[in-house]
C-alpha cells in the first residue's frame, strides 16, 4: 500500500523537483507523527495524508504559457503549515493557531495576551516566528528588519525608541548589515527555540 502510494505520487507529481517530492513524503511522516497515529494504523494513514499533500501539485503561473515562473510549486496552506512545522519541531495542528498565511508573507491569527506581557519579549518572539515561519518556507533566507517591523507593529508592541535594541537580544539569530538594511537568518538553536515558543503559546507546555 506504502509503495503504491509512493509510486503515484511520483507519476502525479513528474513535474516537481527531488527536492519538492522529498518535501511533501516528510510533510506526510510529521502529519502522522503529530497526529500519534497507533502503530498499525500508521501506513494507512501515510498513505492518506500522502494522497492530500500530493494534491497541490506544479501549476503554471498566473497567465499561463511556458514563460518565467510557469514551474512554480502552488502549495495548500496546510502544507505551508506543514513545512513550518517541520522545520521548527511542532505540532502542525497548532500553527494555525499562531500564524495565517497568505501567498505573498506570514501573519499572526496568535492574539497579543497570549505573548509575553512587555513589548521588549513579545517583540523578540513575534521576530522569532516571523523569520523562522518566513525562511521555513523559502520566502526569504535572511528576512530584512523592516519586515519583523511591520508585524512587530501588527502586533501592537511596537516601541519605536528601542526597537532596535530589543532585536540584538533575540536567541538562534545571526544579523547581517547595519541599520535598517540589517537582515536577520535563523539558525539551528532558533528553529527549534520557535518550535518551543510555538508549543508554550498554544498551551503544550511551560
Amino acid at each position: 500500500m506504502l509503495a503504491d502510494a509512493i509510486c503515484n505520487l511520483a507519476a502525479s507529481t513528474m513535474a516537481l523537483t527531488q527536492a519538492a517530492v522529498e518535501e511533501l513524503l516528510a510533510a506526510a511522516s510529521a502529519a502522522v507523527d503529530a497526529a500519534n497515529i497507533p502503530e498499525d494504523l500508521r501506513p494507512i494513514a501515510f498513505t492518506k495524508a500522502l494522497d492530500m499533500l500530493a494534491g497541490a501539485t506544479s501549476a503554471p503561473a498566473p497567465g499561463g504559457g511556458g514563460g518565467e515562473g510557469s514551474d512554480k510549486v502552488v502549495l495548500s496552506d496546510d502544507e505551508r503549515m506543514n513545512k513550518i512545522a517541520t522545520k521548527v519541531g511542532a505540532d502542525a495542528t497548532k500553527l494555525p493557531y499562531v500564524y495565517d498565511l497568505d501567498e505573498e508573507d506570514v501573519a499572526f491569527s496568535i492574539q497579543r495576551s497570549k505573548l509575553s506581557s512587555t513589548d521588549a519579549a513579545a517583540t523578540r518572539e513575534v521576530a522569532l516566528l516571523y523569520c523562522a515561519a518566513r525562511q521555513a518556507l523559502g520566502l526569504d533566507t535572511q528576512t530584512k528588519i523592516e519586515l519583523i517591523r511591520t508585524r512587530v507593529e501588527d502586533m501592537g508592541v511596537y516601541d519605536g525608541k528601542n526597537f532596535s535594541t530589543h532585536l540584538k537580544s533575540i536567541t538562534g539569530v545571526t544579523v547581517k548589515g547595519k541599520d535598517s538594511a540589517r537582515e536577520y537568518k535563523v539558525t539551528a538553536p532558533g528553529f527549534e527555540e520557535a518550535g518551543k515558543l510555538i508549543t508554550r503559546l498554544t498551551g503544550g507546555g511551560s
